[in-house]
């Protein structure tokens, strides 16, 4: 397996006692870079945010940290914290579990604790935010073309004590 001999080398080349870290995109939803048969595909962060669920979303973490750690990856760049203006930009769209900042919060802070549970570090992104362009970055350079959003959305993180992971 490719996992093993990056693995393998890495250890063998080590300067220091780190040990390496392997990461990839599984926030569940439309990003799921593990597309692998076996692999449980599971709902984004918009049908998580409708739940309203911290459990359910910490569950969601778990799952998706379990299965990483299952193919020898141990960092995720997950979850997306941005809020999403409706309609929804196609950069962030079901990748946001709302709008609300105070209920993101909360919910990517669920789902970080679910994935650190599992022993995968978690990516709390994008920064300054997402939330307010309007073309996929995987795709093309977004451009925010005005600052309202930012200052409304993304400026002021709002961690409160329950969302500390």
């Amino acid at each position: 397996m490719v996992l093993d001999e990056v693995t393998r080398w890495a250890s063998e080349n080590a300067a220091g006692p780190l040990p390496l870290l392997l990461s990839i995109n599984q926030e569940g939803g439309r990003l799921n870079a593990l597309d692998w048969p076996g692999v449980a595909q599971l709902p984004g962060n918009l049908a998580l945010g409708a739940a309203g669920n911290e459990d359910l979303a910490e569950m969601a973490g778990a799952a998706i940290g379990g299965q990483l750690r299952a193919v020898g990856l141990t960092w995720n760049l997950a979850p997306v914290c941005d809020t999403t203006a409706w309609p929804a930009p196609a950069a962030v769209g079901t990748r946001s579990f709302g709008s609300d900042p105070e209920r993101v919060a909360l919910l990517a802070a669920a789902f970080v604790r679910g994935l650190q549970a599992a022993g995968v570090a978690a990516t709390a992104k994008h920064f300054p935010g997402l939330g307010g362009i309007r073309v996929d970055p995987h795709h093309a350079a977004p451009v925010l073309d005005r600052l309202a959003p930012v200052r409304c959305f993304h400026s002021r993180p709002r961690p409160t004590r329950r969302s500390r992971a």
